[in-house]
């Protein structure tokens, strides 16, 4: 039986997650050249003029759309970080709000409440893995890959 690699999945969980960027970019991509083609075909009358056309168009359109996503990306990310900021300075002056909160997330998911204390409980005596772990039970977060721009 062949064992797992936690960070080697998490990767390919990241690569995998930009599908619907790719989907949606090699979509508007055929969509706009061949507008484009279908434009020029009546318009020009040589196919040389027409091809460019189609290169440059394709081109143009894959630049715009790799930098919109990127910085969407980034102005996602800016956001998503302020945010969390707020929460942990939060969470510092009323640490038990993370732990009931985190409590509360355990048990809709399934646990006793009294397994989710001892869980939490011990997730205390470490305040960077309870952090983390509220964090992405609460907020679906996961450290370092947060709104990390593609």
């Amino acid at each position: 039986m062949a064992t797992v690699n936690p960070a080697e999945k998490r990767r390919l969980f990241e690569r995998l997650s930009s599908i619907r960027e790719i989907v949606f970019g090699v979509q508007d991509g055929v969509l706009t050249t061949a507008g484009v083609l279908c434009g020029l075909s009546g318009a020009v009358s040589q196919h040389s003029q027409v091809a460019l056309a189609a290169l440059a168009s394709t081109a143009a359109g894959a630049l715009s759309m790799a930098a919109g996503a990127y910085l969407g990306a980034r102005a996602e990310a800016e956001v998503l970080r302020a945010e969390l900021d707020l929460v942990r300075a939060d969470a510092a002056e009323k640490p038990y709000t993370v732990q009931e909160g985190l409590l509360d997330e355990l048990t809709r998911e399934g646990l006793s409440r009294e397994a989710g204390y001892r869980i939490v409980r011990l997730l205390s005596t470490s305040p960077k893995a309870l952090e983390s772990t509220a964090e992405a039970k609460m907020f679906g977060f996961s450290g370092p890959t947060l709104g990390k721009p593609a």
